[in-house]
């Protein structure tokens, strides 16, 4: 159709100032994962359980990097390079905090790595 399609992923981006403090809060959306409400939101896409019950079980059906602005730097430069995808749409556990840390800390990393 003479149209270029580009192809963007989600990305659940918790970071901390230390690796721990962000696996920590990972671990605690984990521990309290609403394994219905999951179903129940997977169903209203039309989608069975199955497969994705099980990786949301891990709390993030996303892609997800975890840990201090630099391990998420690292690991979103990893995932850009070896996927063949135009971009990223981050989602953050804290949007305030989480959209402020990958401004200041983490994209600046990125562009540095892509210059």
């Amino acid at each position: 159709m003479g149209k270029t399609i580009r192809t963007y992923c989600m990305m659940t981006v918790i970071t901390a100032p230390t690796d721990e403090e962000a696996q920590a809060r990972a671990q605690a959306y984990r521990d309290g994962l609403d394994e219905g409400a999951v179903r129940g939101m997977l169903q209203s896409y039309g989608l069975s359980g199955n497969a994705m019950t099980e990786r949301a079980r891990d709390a993030f059906i996303t892609q997800a990097v975890i840990g201090s602005p630099q391990t998420c730097a690292r690991q979103i430069e990893s995932f850009l390079r070896d996927c063949e995808i135009d971009g990223l749409m981050f989602i953050f556990d804290d949007y305030t905090a989480g959209i402020a840390a990958t401004g200041s800390e983490i994209l600046p990393q990125l562009r540095q790595a892509f210059a």
